[in-house]
């Protein structure tokens, strides 16, 4: 079968198909099924996406909170005079973490 036998092969396999009406709706809805299919998958991938992207976001927010609860609670400590031993206890840091806090603030 030479280039040109095929080209007229699929133009009459084309024009076969252009005149068939149930080909051409089942075609037709099977493109709009496949596009439903895509959408529904880009909504629940958005919403998957976006729960995460929130949990990861309050979990952040949350450790960075009780970074700051602990800063808040070494200062006071320093600020009040209350034991380093004291501190290390209260902020569950250790001695070079306070100092570290102490440099900071002086």
């Amino acid at each position: 079968m030479t280039n040109n036998d095929f080209a007229k092969e699929f133009q009459n396999l084309a024009e076969e198909i252009k005149q068939d009406e149930t080909w051409r709706r089942n075609y037709m809805q099977s493109l709009l099924r496949d596009q439903d299919n895509i959408d529904h998958g880009f909504e629940q991938g958005l919403e998957q996406g976006l729960e995460k992207g929130i949990g990861l976001g309050i979990g952040q927010g949350i450790e960075r909170g009780l970074e700051q609860k602990t800063i808040e609670t070494v200062k006071n400590g320093l600020t009040n005079n209350v034991p380093l031993d004291m501190i290390m206890v209260m902020s569950g840091l250790s001695k070079k973490e306070i100092e570290e806090i102490r440099q900071k603030i002086q």
